[in-house]
Order: structure tokens, then C-alpha cells, then sequence
């Protein structure tokens, strides 16, 4: 208890005071080593993991029984890779002389934007460029450089 003492004279305070300070600092250790034991993990029980893959097991089981039911890949119809279909066969359409059906062979272009892009070629005469089809009411820029590659031109 000496170095209580020198603590007190160094400090000039009471003995009361250097134990309150004492009992202060011990409370403050005792809520950090509350703390610490507050933030360790806790070991789950073994019962939980049991239970877990009992569930898991029951789901893997009804997933194989209804994949069982089905029709073997096997059997299935596959699709003939040798050509390419309509959708991925790449479309070249002259927007000077296309019919409605033509144009909406493109991508993005429906029935209604085929329509604007027909009467703007009858009021105008025809597409004197690629870009003049942003001039058609449903066409901006992104769509116009979606169509660029598949649209050609000739003189009106």
C-alpha cells in the first residue's frame, strides 16, 4: 500500500479520493473484460449442424426424385447446329426500298416504327444517309448505331 501513498502525495489528494479513483479503475477493467468476453464467438452446438443437414438431405432427395421423373437428355430434339436461324442469320435491309415486313426484320424495329420509317420515305423521297433515320419519330442515336450494321442505302 506504499505506492497508494506516494500516488497521494504525488497528486496532492485525499485518501478518499485516491480510493475512489482506485474503485474507478477498477470498474473501468472489470467492463473491458466484460466486453471482451461479450464479443467472442460462440461454439454453435453440434445438434444444430445435425439438424441442418437432415434438411439438406431431404431437399437433395426431393430434387433427385423430380429429375428423375423427367425425360432424359438423351431424347430430347436437339437443334441443328449446322444453320444458324432467322434470329441469328444477320439482316441486311435497303430502308430506301423495303416493305413494312423487311424493316421489321431488324432489331428494334416494330410494325409501328416500320409505319414511321415508310412515311417518312414517302414525304421525303427516301434516306439520303444512315443517320437521316433518327429523323423517324421512335429511332435516336443508340438505336441508330444498333441498326447501322444491318441497314444499306441506295439513291431515292
Amino acid at each position: 500500500m506504499i505506492w497508494l501513498y506516494r500516488l497521494q502525495q504525488r497528486f496532492s489528494i485525499t485518501q478518499i479520493e485516491s480510493l475512489v479513483l482506485l474503485a474507478l479503475v477498477g470498474l473501468f477493467n472489470v467492463g473491458l473484460a466484460v466486453r471482451y468476453v461479450q464479443e467472442q464467438p460462440r461454439p454453435i452446438p453440434p445438434e444444430t449442424y445435425r439438424a441442418g443437414d437432415r434438411l439438406f438431405a431431404r431437399g437433395a432427395a426431393q430434387s433427385a426424385d423430380s429429375l428423375a421423373a423427367r425425360e432424359p437428355v438423351e431424347n430430347m430434339p436437339q437443334p441443328d447446329a449446322s444453320e444458324p436461324s432467322a434470329e441469328e442469320a444477320p439482316v441486311r435491309v435497303n430502308i430506301n426500298a423495303a416493305s413494312s415486313e423487311r424493316l421489321q426484320r431488324l432489331n428494334g424495329v416494330g410494325p409501328a416504327t416500320a409505319a414511321r420509317i415508310l412515311a417518312y420515305r414517302e414525304r421525303r423521297g427516301g434516306f439520303r444517309r444512315k443517320r437521316d433515320l433518327t429523323r423517324v419519330s421512335g429511332i435516336g442515336p443508340k438505336t441508330l448505331q444498333k441498326l447501322q450494321p444491318h441497314v444499306t442505302l441506295t439513291e431515292p
